[in-house]
C-alpha cells in the first residue's frame, strides 16, 4: 500500500507525542512493506530548496528514512491554529494527493493539515484519524478556555460562547459541523485513551471511536532496577515542554517545601522564555537543576538516572508518553488526576496521583516517599508485576488490521 501520513508539525522542528506517534507508526509501516510518506506543516523557514504552489510553498526531504513534505503558507492567516476552513489549503491538498495517489491516508492531528481531510472526501480517497488531542470539538485543543480552569466540551458551542469569548457562537457552530463531516467521512477513527473516547463521543452525537493505546520502543528502554532502603536520597525529575499549563511550577513549589535535603529535582525540557524565567526565580534551592531538551535516544539514560517522575499537568492529557515511558522502565510517577495518563495509574499500588493544581497535595506525596523510601520497593515490584505498556509492535498490529480492511475494500 501507499500510506500517507499528515499532522500539524513534525520532526525535527518539534518532538512532542504526536510527532512520535506518527514517527513510530510510519516507520512500522514502512518496515512493514508499505510505501510511506509524512505531510507536515512548517511553520519555521526552508532551507532555500522550497517549490511553489498557489499561495503555498513546500519542500521534500528525508527525517532518517522517512520521505517528508513540508509545506506553509505564502501568507500565515493568524487563525492557523484553530481554524478548519482554508480555500488555498485545500486547493494545495487536492494538488498534492492527485500526484501521490495514496491508498489511505492516516491523520495523526487536523491542526493545520485539515484541507487533506477535506480533500481526501472529495476525491475518494480512503482516510483514518487518531485523535491525540481535542481539536475537533475545542478551538483551543486542551478544553481549558482560561488558565487553571476546565471544560467538558463544546456541548454544542454553549459552552464556547460563554467561556471563549474570543470565539462566537456562529464560528464554534460551523467549525463543529466542519470537524463533524470529516469525523463522519473517515473509515476509522481511533483516540490513545477511553478517556477521549468518552469525551469525542459524548460531544460528537453517532460518532464512535476506538481505543488504540500509543506503544512504546521498548527496544530502546532500560529497566531501573534500583532498589532502596530508608537511608536513601531521591531524584524526582519533570520532564516536557516549559509552558504554564503542563504545570512544571507545581514540582517546583512542591519541592522548595519539603522537609529533607536528601532530595534533588531535575527539570527536563525547554519552552517559553517567559515561562521558564519565572520557574528558574522559583526554584531557591540549590538542588533544583535545569537540564534542558535531550534527544529521544536519550530517554532511557535520563529515566536510569531519576528515582521518581513527576507529571503535574494541569489540563486534561490524552495520554502522555512520558508517563507510560516511565512505567515501562519501571519509575514510579506522581500524575495530576487529569485526563488519560491516570488510566494505568493506581494509587498507591503502581504509583500515585493527586488533585491537579494542588500543590499541597503533591507536596504530601513527595515527603511521604521521602520519608520512607524503601515503599518505592513495593511500588516498583507492582509495576513490573501489572502495569501492561503495549509496545508500538502491538499499537501498529491494530492499525495494521485497519489498513488491510481498507484495502480489502478498495
Amino acid at each position: 500500500m501507499k500510506i500517507l501520513y499528515a499532522l500539524h508539525q513534525f520532526y525535527p522542528e518539534y518532538q512532542a507525542g504526536t510527532e512520535k506517534f506518527i514517527y513510530n507508526i510510519a516507520t512500522m509501516a514502512q518496515l512493514n512493506a508499505n510505501k510511506v510518506k509524512v505531510i507536515t506543516y512548517r511553520l519555521g523557514e526552508f532551507s532555500h530548496n522550497e517549490k511553489k504552489s498557489d499561495g503555498v510553498s513546500y519542500e521534500e526531504y528525508f527525517y532518517k528514512s522517512l520521505p517528508i513534505l513540508a509545506f506553509k503558507y505564502n501568507q500565515q492567516a493568524f487563525d492557523i491554529n484553530f481554524a478548519t476552513e482554508n480555500p488555498v489549503g485545500l486547493s494545495f491538498a487536492r494538488e498534492i494527493l492527485q500526484r501521490e495517489k495514496p491508498n489511505l491516508l492516516h491523520i495523526g492531528h487536523l491542526m493545520r493539515v485539515f484541507p487533506f481531510a477535506q480533500a481526501a472526501l472529495e476525491l475518494e480517497i480512503p482516510y483514518i484519524l487518531t485523535l491525540t488531542d481535542f481539536f475537533t470539538i475545542c478551538p483551543l485543543n486542551t478544553l481549558s478556555p482560561a488558565t487553571g480552569s476546565l471544560c467538558n466540551g463544546p456541548n454544542g458551542g454553549e459552552a464556547c460562547a460563554r467561556y471563549c469569548s474570543k470565539f462566537t457562537s456562529q464560528f464554534i457552530k460551523e467549525r463543529l459541523d466542519s470537524t463533524k463531516r470529516v469525523l463522519s467521512g473517515a473509515k476509522e477513527i481511533f483516540v490513545p485513551s477511553t478517556f477521549v473516547a468518552n469525551m469525542i463521543e459524548s460531544e460528537m452525537n453517532g460518532i464512535k471511536v476506538t481505543v488504540n493505546n500509543h506503544g512504546i520502543r521498548q527496544s530502546t528502554m532500560q529497566p531501573n532496577y534500583k532498589t532502596y532502603d530508608d537511608h536513601d536520597s531521591l531524584k524526582f525529575a519533570s520532564i516536557g515542554t516549559l509552558i504554564s499549563h503542563k504545570g512544571t511550577h507545581l514540582a517546583i513549589q512542591a519541592f522548595e517545601t519539603l522537609k529533607t535535603e536528601h532530595a534533588e529535582l531535575d527539570v527536563y525540557g525547554v519552552g517559553e522564555k517567559s515561562y521558564t524565567d519565572w520557574l528558574k526565580s522559583l526554584a531557591r534551592k540549590s538542588k533544583v537543576s535545569f537540564k534542558g531538551a535531550f534527544m529521544a535516544e536519550d530517554l532511557a539514560k535520563v529515566l536510569n538516572d531519576i528515582d521518581v517522575l513527576i507529571v503535574p499537568s494541569l489540563v486534561y492529557e490524552t495520554y502522555s508518553f512520558v508517563v507510560h515511558e516511565a512505567l515501562s522502565a519501571e519509575i514510579p510517577v506522581i500524575v495530576s488526576d487529569l485526563g488519560g495518563m491516570t488510566e494505568k495509574v493506581l494509587h498507591g499500588e503502581n504509583s500515585y496521583k493527586f488533585p491537579a493544581g494542588n500543590v499541597d497535595a503533591l507536596r504530601d506525596i513527595m515527603q511521604k516517599i521521602l520519608d520512607k523510601p524503601s515503599g518505592l520497593n513495593r511500588i516498583k515490584s507492582n509495576i513490573r508485576k501489572s502495569t501492561l505498556i503495549p509496545n508500538i509492535e502491538q499499537e501498529y498490529y491494530v492499525y495494521q488490521k485497519a489498513y488491510k480492511q481498507i484495502e480489502k475494500q478498495a
